[in-house]
């Protein structure tokens, strides 16, 4: 307490407690009280003297001369990799990997947890753990909190519910990257026109694009195309309207490692970053009633990404790197083993890019702590598959009368997937394919013992469309997959996918628990006419 004497102590003999001293955006806050030293030869009056000889005023003496002259303020979130505790119930630290063990600090939820080196996590029974190692400090708003000088344990996921969130920054670790392929190629016949936010002359203008550019469509309505999620638009600067820019941002995500016994998986524990349809929808006009034709479809496309077509640098980058490196461990790497040395047999980096022009290819970009580590190119795939009724009872014979609803449903294709030696990106990128809103995941690889081994290890079996027992094993499993209410036969998967000579290999996930998906969604069957109403519920 302040006065016009010297300052009287509020509090002796206290617990323990913390005043804030810095607060980031007010400044500061307190600063330490350093008594006046009287001046030589001069005499303390009466009242300072007794002051000085309470007990209780030493030890508060001693308190302030225990403080640290400052305390180091919460850092900006918006730059440091940290945890947040998310459960309602808080969270515990633990003494050990255990909650047997002794508890140490109890978070509550909203709890900030900043580590001083990268997470060590390790899944024990139905928990996931992470080590808070000695260093990591905890805040709760803009206070630090106390913790012990050791080690200790708390559990980010409990019983598949996470408690304990990792920020969605992707400052370092293993990140991957999700954008669309480039779309289906389109060009501008008029001297410009608007990209716009909706389907409509009075949405709002997003950029646009000038003639002779080449745009990637998604989706057709009427007069309109919707481009790709990912496209570039034209931005005007000093110049004009010459630079390009992404309207959405690219999807990431940071994988980190988890222990599991003897292996090692990657998983992902950030926030969520982006809902599904958060992104702003990209639409031109196709004809217009007074200026007529402003774009028109590529007609026999045979172009790359160079030219005309639209994409801002990074998403370039991001195109090449992934076409380049799996062209290269996929064909060049393996000229000699399986090519017979025969150049000739190879396809080219060209042959790889054009599979980024249509609407149904995702690509994913990989890097580890900055370098980049691996890509792939996935193809949604849509297979002619039945709906009828559901039920765990559904089997072969009752579906084969009850499932008479044509319609489709989605199917993942690896088409090209490659990793660095060492940096251990193809597990993270697996993590990514298979949490993807595909019914099952298919592929051909090539026959490298390597590379069988490592999609076996991911789940997938080999099916075969001439083998009976093959095929009545797929159409099972993709029944127990959609809990009985879409039957797909394996002979219409071979017929939709690439033709290829190399096996076919398919991951099909054992349950809808396996991804905590409901069955009842587009993605598990799309009925051919949904306008229809006699036609099937969408599931």
């Amino acid at each position: 307490r302040g006065g016009a004497g010297s300052p009287e102590p509020l509090l002796s003999g206290a617990p323990q407690g913390f005043v804030l001293v810095h607060h980031r955006d007010l400044g500061q806050l307190i600063e330490r009280y350093e008594a006046e030293q009287p001046q030589p030869g001069g005499e303390v009056d009466a009242p300072q003297a007794q002051h000085a000889d309470h007990g209780e005023d030493r030890a508060h003496e001693e308190m302030l001369a225990a403080m640290p002259a400052r305390v180091e303020p919460m850092p900006d979130l918006t730059s440091v990799d940290h945890w947040v505790v998310e459960s309602p119930a808080g969270a515990t630290m633990f003494e050990g990997c255990s909650e047997r063990a002794k508890a140490e600090v109890l978070f509550q939820k909203g709890d900030v947890l900043v580590l001083p080196e990268p997470p060590d996590l390790q899944v024990i029974g139905a928990r996931c753990w992470l080590r808070l190692v000695v260093g990591t400090r905890a805040f709760r708003g803009a206070l630090p909190l106390s913790l012990p000088a050791r080690d200790g344990y708390i559990a980010v996921v409990d019983e598949g519910v996470h408690c304990v969130r990792e920020s969605g920054l992707v400052v370092r670790g293993v990140v991957l990257r999700t954008l669309t392929g480039f779309g289906e190629p389109w060009v501008v016949d008029h001297e410009q026109v608007v990209v716009r936010s909706a389907p409509s002359t009075s949405a709002r203008a997003m950029g646009i694009l000038s003639k002779g550019d080449v745009l990637g469509v998604q989706r057709i309505r009427g007069e309109w195309v919707e481009l790709v999620r990912d496209a570039s638009v034209r931005m005007k600067v000093r110049t004009g309207y010459t630079a390009f820019y992404g309207i959405n941002e690219v999807r990431a995500v940071k994988m980190e490692p988890v222990r599991c016994g003897d292996r090692l998986k990657y998983d992902s524990f950030s926030i969520a970053a982006e809902q599904a349809g958060s992104a702003t929808e990209l639409w031109m006009m196709v004809r217009h009633p007074e200026l007529g034709q402003l774009l028109r479809k590529c007609q026999d496309w045979r172009g790359d990404l160079g030219g005309r077509c639209v994409i801002a640098e990074d998403r370039r980058r991001m195109y090449s790197e992934v076409v380049a490196l799996c062209h290269k461990r996929i064909f060049e790497d393996n000229l000699e083993s399986l090519w017979e040395g025969d150049r000739t047999k190879l396809p080219t980096a060209r042959c790889l890019e054009a599979k980024l022009f249509d609407s149904a290819t995702t690509i994913i970009h990989a890097t580890v702590e900055g370098q980049f580590a691996g890509g792939a190119i996935v193809k949604d795939v849509r297979v002619r598959a039945h709906a009828g009724e559901s039920g765990v009872n559904v089997g072969m014979a009752t579906a084969q009368q009850s499932h008479t609803s044509p319609g489709t449903m989605a199917i993942g294709y690896v088409d090209s997937c490659a990793a660095e030696e060492g940096l251990h990106a193809g597990s993270a990128i697996w993590q990514v394919v298979s949490s993807m809103r595909f019914v099952c995941v298919a592929c051909h690889p090539i026959l490298l013992p390597s590379t069988l081994g490592f999609w076996h290890a991911r789940g997938m079996r080999r099916y075969d469309p001439s083998n009976r027992h093959d095929c009545e094993e797929f159409t099972a499993a993709i029944l127990m997959r959609t809990q009985g209410t879409v039957k797909c036969e394996l002979a219409d998967l071979h017929k939709a996918l690439p033709p290829s000579k190399l096996p076919l290999m398919v991951w099909i996930p054992k349950g809808i628990g396996e991804l905590d998906t409901d069955p009842h969604q587009d993605y598990y069957f799309q009925p051919d006419c949904p306008e229809d109403e006699s036609a099937p519920a969408m599931y």
